[in-house]
């Protein structure tokens, strides 16, 4: 009755799912910081250690917000 749509709340998959969102949000920071210097793509993703495809999608995003 009270309790019939209780869900258990696993707080270790929570943990891990936010600290990799907060990775996720850094890394997208940093591209965006490194756009505003006018940096290339392929110069951002050797500093961030990432395919050139990740600054790529990450500048597609940024342009549709702005």
């Amino acid at each position: 009755m009270l309790f019939d749509s209780f869900k258990a709340y696993d707080v270790q998959e929570t943990r891990k799912v936010r600290k990799a969102e907060g990775q996720q949000l850094k890394l997208i920071t940093q591209v965006c910081k490194k756009i505003q210097k006018n940096m290339s793509v392929p110069d951002i993703a050797e500093m961030l250690e990432e395919t050139p495809d990740y600054p790529r999608q990450t500048i597609r995003c940024f342009l549709l917000f702005i």
